[in-house]
């Protein structure tokens, strides 16, 4: 049986809040695994080239783009 995003909504509203933030956590987790061990198609991974050469001029002229890659390198924690 297949419930909606509606249903599942509904009951997952009924747990307590902690329980609603293991709920999300959880589903995250497995979206991300499931995301980790997919491989693109010949036809997505092809989109995703034209994409990526498409932007690839915009990239290179607009310094809004590439803005906060003036901070690769630094670290990102506060020093105490």
């Amino acid at each position: 049986m297949y419930m909606g995003v509606n249903q599942i909504l509904e009951l997952v509203k009924q747990l307590p809040y902690v329980e609603q933030l293991t709920v999300a956590e959880a589903i995250l987790h497995s979206i991300l695994q499931q995301q980790r061990g997919h491989t693109y198609t010949d036809e997505e991974d092809a989109r995703l080239s034209i994409a990526a050469e498409a932007l690839f001029s915009d990239y290179e002229k607009d310094e809004e783009l590439t803005v906060f890659t003036q901070l690769d390198g630094e670290s990102i924690y506060e020093e105490k």
